[in-house]
């Protein structure tokens, strides 16, 4: 991409992938977050011992649960130093397009899931909440005994697994190291932490001449205002265009809602294939 930058030039991209909103809507998102994938590893002793000797020796199991306690509270709030510090601000023209043309998926998202609750941030909406708010979530953890019946046994090594949803302008190299410092500073110097991904966010702004002719195509086709997202949830790859070809891209979707994405027997069906 870098050394072609010149033969790659245009006015804007497009990427086309992906079912339409739920309201049979087409849907426009012109951004995601990044993603930092990390494995923290801690060990207390060189192996595992037997449980009696609970009194006197370390547990790594409940030394990662007290790190992980220190590390994000109850309320998804990240604790790792400057983490929030260039997370980009909602523009109001962001907030009035998303009020436009986004419905509230909050009460479907409590049918489909059932959570025993919704976390809430401060001054932002259900929407604005998912699409802009970074991430530090647990995508795995596990330490000692986890098979079937009861087994005595002190915990050597606690491992979690963490994606973490970059908000755009985040930087996934600057929060590892602060968090490597983080973790020296409170006295965690027996873990370890390994880096498996990281992908920068994106964001295309919604003054770009493309997102116009889009929005009219869109109704102009599909005879509907799409939905328009500013920043998704999600992650792609479009960084490559905004920050390595300066190029806007908007991500463009508008298949069948059960296209299954990116699964076996995917489709589309040809009415809406001509559409777009």
């Amino acid at each position: 991409f870098k050394s072609h930058k010149d033969l790659l030039s245009a006015e804007f991209a497009m990427m086309v992938d992906g079912p339409r909103h739920e309201t049979g809507k087409p849907w426009m998102s012109l951004g995601c977050k990044g993603l930092l994938n990390l494995q923290l590893t801690l060990r207390t002793m060189d192996r595992d011992v037997h449980s009696a000797n609970a009194p006197v020796l370390p547990s790594a199991a409940w030394d990662m649960v007290r790190l992980l306690n220190k590390l994000v509270d109850e309320d998804g709030h990240v604790n790792i130093p400057g983490f929030y510090d260039d997370v980009c601000e909602i523009t109001p023209l962001e907030r009035k397009v998303m009020a436009e043309t986004i419905p509230s998926t909050e009460a479907a998202s409590r049918a489909l899931y059932h959570p025993v609750r919704i976390l809430k941030r401060p001054g932002m909406t259900f929407e604005e909440n998912l699409n802009y708010t970074p991430t530090c979530n647990i995508s795995g953890i596990w330490s000692g005994y986890t098979g079937s019946g009861a087994k005595t046994v002190l915990t050597a090594e606690a491992n979690v697994k963490f994606d973490m949803r970059l908000a755009p302008n985040q930087n996934g190299d600057i929060i590892l190291e602060n968090l490597k410092k983080w973790l020296l500073d409170n006295g965690y110097d027996n873990v370890t932490v390994h880096k498996f991904a990281h992908v920068l966010p994106s964001k295309t702004p919604l003054e770009v001449r493309g997102v116009k002719i889009v929005r009219e195509a869109c109704r102009k086709v599909f005879d509907s205002e799409p939905i328009v997202t500013p920043v998704g949830c999600g992650t792609a790859p479009l960084y490559m265009f905004t920050d390595v070809l300066d190029i806007p891209i908007i991500f463009s979707r508008y298949s069948d809602l059960d296209c299954n994405n990116h699964s076996p027997n995917e489709k589309i069906t040809l009415d809406l294939l001509l559409k777009g």
